[in-house]
């Protein structure tokens, strides 16, 4: 893209689009102010309109209010219009007037990092404009400095925007000063026969501001020469300066290279809040940082294997920096930076560009071929699902089995470790085993450390009202809590974890605190089979987590 031929709209309400002239073929339109909608924003009906006859670029106001948050509401806004060119006017809020230790001074940065753009982007500033623009030069973005030079104004002209941002990085073929060719408060405009020739003599284009109220003026026809000068953006790569219009376009494309088969979907660390399972690490992961890395996407160093956050969504707005979902984007492929099998096949059959090192050769070499098909070989197709993870029932069961054999100490005494642990020591332990086995195996909303999880009666009343995770059930499975009533009084006299269920009235259990000459005092952990009719039985299912 090279920008000529392009305004900026301030009331899109007063812009004639049958009667600007013919050669004015772009329009700025103001979309956003800071985390909001314009006040100058156009209605869909007028956009459509619009795009009959102009292209259109989104132009965004930044209030400094969060600029990371900006620069996601501003892609966002862009994108939802259908438009692909993003212009930021960051003014005061960002400026840090040269002070490097003033925290606006990073603040460009941070918003461009943020906004993971692609396309055409430029940047306007106030003429003056001194914090940190690295970034954005790196990033070839084209660099539009206001000169508003009427007295009114109190700006600067062509040639003094010009040398400010030279002194602060810009080179030459990236600025394009913002013209102003507007009526400022006294009525006055600048020259416009003077302001071309201070355009033609830098070789530098200029965008008229604002082409709505340039009509009825000569200042258009005076500025027509520099508005459709052209401006190349150039961004270092390679080991030179090269232009950057290859990423702006689709890549072009060629025959399919071939492989041994489609490996397996990628999905980063950050996929599994929407239900997806994280990749883990393989040569495939190589091929394409590789891959990334030869069609201008990822930075020339040495990889990984490991598909992360960053490589999937891009960790800056600098494009060489946008790994998959830069390349996605390219392509008019939903840009997630989750990996499927149309983006593999669209990458194996992709060029590199003029523009970028080894131009003309396929994107997916031979290297990247070959870590595939190892790739291939190891999954052919689909990660292995790694097993179930275990409930919290069945972990509980687990630590409680772990215990076997463990017995108090002096024996009569109820002193354990149990109890210790609880806070309850000396007392019947067998709720507080069981309690401790839950706790042990993770969080849970059914067990606490407290008084009412050392009395039986409490968790069958618990289970009967539904209440604290806990329910009663007539089908019990290993890890379910069983309570016994040995007189059959109504009074819940012991607890254990259900084991296994051994015949239609039979299971095995692990309970603590008891003995074989003593169900619910008898001062060791033991796994013993019950039946149903050995007492008054509830079983009790306890929730996940």
């Amino acid at each position: 893209m090279n920008w000529a031929g392009s305004a900026f709209v301030w009331t899109y309400g007063n812009v004639p689009l049958t009667g600007l002239p013919p050669w004015i073929t772009r329009l700025f339109v103001q979309l956003c102010s800071g985390l909001e909608p314009s006040e100058q924003s156009p209605t869909q009906q007028w956009l459509d309109q619009a795009r009959q006859r102009f292209e259109l670029a989104a132009w965004h106001w930044c209030t400094g209010e969060n600029p990371e948050a900006e620069a996601q509401y501003h892609a966002t806004t862009t994108y939802d219009h259908g438009i692909q060119i993003l212009v930021a006017n960051i003014e005061e809020p960002y400026d840090a007037h040269g002070d490097s230790t003033n925290p606006r001074f990073k603040m460009p940065g941070r918003y461009l990092n943020a906004l993971h753009w692609d396309g055409p982007l430029a940047l306007t500033t106030t003429p003056r404009f001194a914090s940190d623009m690295t970034g954005w030069r790196d990033a070839g973005a084209v660099f539009m400095p206001q000169s508003f030079p009427t007295a009114t104004e109190g700006g600067d002209d062509i040639p003094t925007v010009i040398r400010h941002a030279e002194a602060w990085g810009w080179p030459r073929a990236q600025i394009r000063p913002l013209a102003q060719t507007y009526a400022g408060a006294a009525g006055a405009r600048p020259d416009a026969t003077q302001q071309n020739a201070q355009a033609a003599e830098l070789g530098v284009g200029v965008t008229p501001y604002t082409v709505e109220q340039s009509i009825g003026s000569p200042a258009l026809d005076q500025l027509r020469q520099a508005i459709e000068r052209p401006t190349q953006p150039t961004t270092s790569g390679g080991g030179g300066t090269v232009a950057t219009d290859w990423w702006t376009v689709p890549y072009p494309g060629m025959p399919m290279a071939k492989v041994d088969g489609f490996p397996r979907p990628l999905y980063p660390p950050d996929s599994a809040k929407q239900g997806k399972r994280p990749s883990v690490d393989g040569p495939d992961v190589l091929a394409l940082k590789r891959f990334c890395q030869r069609v201008g996407r990822w930075p020339d160093q040495a990889y990984d294997d490991t598909y992360s956050n960053q490589f999937s969504h891009g960790k800056s707005g600098n494009v060489k920096e946008t790994g998959i979902a830069g390349f996605q984007r390219q392509q008019h492929i939903d840009a997630t930076g989750y990996w499927g099998e149309k983006s593999f096949n669209t990458a194996r059959s992709v060029k590199i560009p003029e523009g970028l090192p080894d131009a003309g050769e396929q994107a997916f070499d031979a290297e990247c071929v070959d870590l595939t098909n190892q790739a291939w070989a190891l999954f052919k197709g689909a990660e292995p699902v790694p097993p179930p993870s275990k409930t919290i029932r069945e972990q509980a069961l687990a630590k409680a089995v772990s215990q076997l054999g463990y017995a108090e100490s002096p024996a009569g005494s109820n002193l354990t470790k149990f109890g210790a642990w609880y806070g309850m020591d000396g007392n019947p332990w067998c709720a507080m085993f069981v309690t401790w086995a839950y706790l042990q195996a993770g969080p849970s909303k059914s067990f606490v450390k407290g008084a009412r999880w050392a009395y039986c009666p409490y968790v069958v009343a618990d289970a009967r009202a539904g209440r604290n995770g806990l329910t009663t059930t007539d089908d019990p499975i290993p890890g379910d809590l069983v309570v016994y009533d040995w007189q059959r009084d109504t009074i819940y006299d012991h607890i254990g974890i259900v084991e296994k269920v051994t015949g239609k009235n039979t299971f095995d259990a692990i309970e603590g605190n008891t003995s074989t000459s003593n169900n619910s005092n008898g001062g060791q952990v033991m796994r013993r089979s019950r039946t149903t009719s050995d007492a008054g039985i509830v079983f009790v299912r306890v929730r996940e987590p």
